[in-house]
């Protein structure tokens, strides 16, 4: 039976949904515009600039270098995996590298969260696309 919701605006009638079945114009439970929702990485240029990252890092840990790459600065709006002379390990999106310090994000395995870490603390790191 029809009530006064299953008509649209315009009058028109509705079609009847299935149970579970998303109304139409409507996002599906995980879209990629939602808060908190992060897409698969995908290889390729990244320019989040000072933004979080809308995207997972790769699902992958690299090899470890046995010598130091060079300057992080490399890294900059790049996923990066970093090794700190500490232990700690994490992927990062590197926003900005000044004389002393990174600023970027870093991946908890379900978000990412804003950190700050010393250069001269970095034992080594990879960059990818």
């Amino acid at each position: 039976m029809l009530d006064e919701y299953s008509f649209r605006p315009d009058g028109t009638p509705m079609h009847q949904m299935q149970q579970g079945q998303q109304p139409h114009g409507q996002f599906p439970q995980h879209h990629p515009f939602e808060e908190g929702y992060l897409m698969p990485y995908m290889a390729g240029h990244h320019n989040f600039g000072q933004y979080t990252p809308n995207m997972r890092p790769p699902e992958y840990i690299p090899r470890k270098p046995f010598h130091h790459p060079g300057s992080i600065r490399t890294c900059v709006n790049r996923f990066t995996y970093i090794w700190f002379h500490d232990g700690r390990n994490f992927w990062a999106w590197i926003a900005f590298v000044s004389h002393r310090t990174i600023y970027g994000y870093r991946f908890n395995g379900h978000r990412w969260i804003y950190f700050e870490g010393e250069v001269n603390d970095v034992e080594t790191f990879v960059c990818v696309r």
